[in-house]
């Protein structure tokens, strides 16, 4: 038979638990006395109402309200993000550019394609099955570079508009 324990979390709150073999299941949170320890007291109580929100802290108010109009997004934090995507688009092209690159470019999708048929033809085929499993995942990424990119210059489009 599980035992059923409160845990006071304050202002007559508690939170029945059920423990069984050492580990703890909360099944809930109830409005109890932490005196009252009976499962049918417990199973009595009723849910206790949520906490009423906090009061904002002395002078967020005024710094929200200063930063609410600038860059894109709240609190001027959209112009990180606008100054970053440059760079993000960059170095997405140029994977993109590495994995559509011919035989010769190192980490292309090309390029695995013959070390499989290499490995293949000389015999090696765990090293074969491990190479078409990474060919499979580049395949994956090529895949799904053109919409990171479109993505990308969305966005960038976006945050000339807003500045």
């Amino acid at each position: 038979m599980p035992r059923i324990r409160t845990v006071t979390l304050g202002a007559g709150a508690a939170l029945l638990a059920t423990t069984a073999l050492g580990g703890v299941v909360l099944t809930g949170a109830y409005a109890a006395s932490a005196a009252s320890t009976s499962p049918a007291t417990l199973a009595a109580a009723a849910p206790a109402a949520t906490p009423a929100p906090a009061a904002p802290m002395p002078g967020h108010a005024a710094a929200a309200a200063a930063t609410a109009g600038t860059g894109v997004g709240a609190g001027g934090l959209g112009k990180k993000a606008c100054n970053r995507l440059p760079a993000r688009l960059a170095r997405v092209q140029k994977v993109q550019a590495r994995l559509d690159g011919d035989a010769s470019t190192k980490g292309s999708i090309a390029a695995l394609q013959a070390r499989i048929d290499a490995a293949t033809a000389a015999g090696k085929q765990d090293v074969a099955r491990v190479l078409t499993d990474e060919l499979a995942i580049r395949k994956d990424i090529a895949g799904t570079l053109p919409d990171r990119v479109a993505k990308l210059q969305d966005e960038q489009a976006v945050c000339a508009q807003h500045g």
